[in-house]
């Protein structure tokens, strides 16, 4: 029994390559707004069994290690082994904002229990605070139609109509 216990482990050890289970804290590496405030963010680190985004105003984190919750703008569910994430809605307001992400990291701990029993246990893993900046949407708009006005000896002049630019 023992011997049949140390061949599958030492078979899982040959299936599984060590860089595939390294731990550590979750690196993002990118995020992106589009020019219609649509947020993108890749990251590396450790696989993740499910995990969630969040995004929100202030940077302040409870002892949880989520954002406070009435500064939450996003939070969003994670699938497995899933390394980048975009948003289907708008960020609403521009401004300066605070993305973060948590994950179930299922090789997060090896334990050696000694007699030829050890294992890897979950733990929850981290990025750290990330800020980006979503910048206002800007339209030209007519102020004021251009229009004609008569002059006399019936000559009419056209006059050019205004835009201003509005931002949002």
């Amino acid at each position: 029994m023992r011997r049949i216990i140390i061949i599958l482990i030492g078979a899982a050890a040959l299936v599984v390559p060590a860089s595939a289970l390294a731990q550590g804290t979750l690196n993002v590496t990118s995020i992106n707004v589009s020019p219609d405030r649509h947020v993108s963010a890749t990251w590396s680190g450790p696989y993740l069994d499910f995990g969630a985004i969040q995004i929100a105003t202030q940077p302040s984190i409870g002892s949880d290690g989520d954002f406070f919750h009435e500064n939450w703008v996003r939070f969003d569910l994670l699938g497995a082994g899933q390394t980048s994430w975009t948003d289907s809605e708008q960020i609403e307001h521009p401004g300066t904002y605070y993305l973060r992400i948590r994950g179930w990291d299922p090789h997060y701990e090896w334990i050696d229990f000694g007699y030829g029993f050890a294992d890897w246990f979950g733990g929850e893993t981290y990025s750290g605070t990330y800020s980006f900046s979503v910048q206002p949407i800007c339209k030209r708009v007519v102020a004021r139609r251009g229009y004609y006005t008569k002059r006399p000896h019936h000559k009419r002049v056209w006059h050019k109509p205004t835009y201003k630019t509005v931002c949002s």
